[in-house]
């Protein structure tokens, strides 16, 4: 264990640690010490959760308009974090929407609604915010979804967080700025309809090739294309020789 970083950045005096049944990530148990993600005492994150939780976000590239609230949440500041997460999160959407006059559930009804004719495939009256081309039934949905999922979250969790003191995990805290994060990447229009890729069910060499810029890459696809045509034709001529040699043995009998 390395003692400075699971030590309260605060200076408190930590309860005792006592051995007991752990279980680490590969599902497996043993008998030693369960290590305090936060401290039990002020609540502030300690130095090692704090260095898995820099990785985590930078694996998870949060939308750089957090930026600040991430900071906080490195200070421990979790209740101002998600709050200023909140603020970003409204401010964006009266932004795009040039609704400055509204706030909250409205704000996010009036942004994001739209008029879709289901039967004649058209769209009748376009969102302020479109997150997509809202050409197909997908994308309308997605429309539609994030729509009602903002409206959720203005109603519920956001009016709590910033009209109320409310004390809660860190882990609660954390993924409320992720949410947070993702709501902003659609809204930036970072659609899953568009930004997806389906995955085929075959795909050419020559296609893959083309759009593999670096030339080492080429020549390594290539090797590795001609080393499977190559294990495929052994394993099919080894077949034929098995069934051959099969069909001569029932001739003879």
């Amino acid at each position: 264990m390395n003692r400075a970083k699971n030590k309260c950045p605060n200076g408190c005096k930590l309860p005792p640690r006592r051995k007991t049944i752990c279980k680490d990530n590969n599902g497996n148990y043993h008998w030693g010490y369960h290590d305090f993600p936060f401290c039990p005492v002020c609540g502030s994150l300690m130095p090692q959760t704090i260095d898995c939780l820099k990785g985590f976000f930078d694996l998870y590239q949060i939308h750089p308009k957090l930026k600040h609230s991430v900071e906080l949440i490195y200070k421990s500041e979790l209740g101002a974090a998600v709050r200023e997460a909140n603020i970003v999160l409204e401010t964006t959407l009266q932004e795009k929407s040039g609704l400055t006059h509204l706030w909250g559930k409205d704000l996010a009804a009036q942004a994001l609604r739209f008029k879709y004719d289901a039967k004649e495939k058209v769209l009748q009256e376009a969102p302020l915010i479109a997150i997509n081309k809202l050409d197909t039934p997908s994308r309308v949905n997605e429309q539609e979804g994030l729509m009602y999922m903002l409206m959720g979250y203005f109603q519920g969790t956001r009016n709590i967080y910033q009209h109320k003191l409310v004390g809660t995990s860190a882990n609660m805290i954390i993924i409320s700025v992720l949410q947070i994060s993702y709501f902003l990447k659609l809204l930036d229009g970072h659609s899953i309809t568009v930004n997806g890729h389906w995955i085929p069910t075959s795909m050419s060499v020559n296609s893959i090739l083309n759009h593999t810029p670096n030339k080492l890459d080429r020549m390594r696809i290539r090797r590795s294309v001609m080393k499977s045509i190559k294990k495929r034709n052994r394993l099919y001529f080894k077949k034929r020789k098995s069934d051959t040699k099969h069909e001569k043995l029932t001739e003879n009998k």
